[in-house]
């Protein structure tokens, strides 16, 4: 891509292969940044779809058999993660869709904190774990 821009959306956003020239749609998870050309990131923020986002420093928490927290863990540490957020996973559920929705659910409250942390002016740091957020919030709001 030539010139290009780098957006993000609180909601996710599904960018077409062509777009990005890949074989096919890509998810992309809540407040992750994700590069596409200039015009279609313009449209996207116009649109209210998006916003303007900073280039990572790092690759983005691997959907996959990648090395995350979430990979190495058994299906009972999954589901004692799951049950902290409030999710009760059903009996038969295999472990790669608990593991994907454990992700989900950590992405989804990082972007709920982070937009809370925005309002109260915190400087949110792109390292930070839920707890380092969540006690910048407490601090913030002293």
């Amino acid at each position: 891509m030539s010139k290009t821009k780098w957006v993000a959306s609180s909601y996710g956003l599904k960018i077409p292969g062509s777009v990005l020239d890949e074989d096919k749609e890509r998810e992309v998870d809540p407040g992750e940044a994700v590069e596409v050309p200039f015009g279609y990131g313009t449209h996207l923020i116009e649109d209210g779809l998006a916003y303007e986002a900073e280039e990572p420093d790092t690759e983005p928490v691997s959907d996959g058999d990648g090395d995350d927290a979430y990979s190495s863990m058994s299906m009972e540490e999954l589901e004692a993660v799951a049950k902290e957020f409030g999710y009760n996973p059903p009996g038969n559920i295999k472990p790669e869709t608990l593991r994907k929705k454990v992700r989900k659910l950590v992405a989804d409250k990082f972007t709920e904190l982070e937009g809370r942390a925005k309002e109260l002016g915190v400087d949110v740091q792109g390292d930070w774990a839920l707890e380092e957020l969540e006690a910048a919030i407490e601090q913030a709001s002293k």
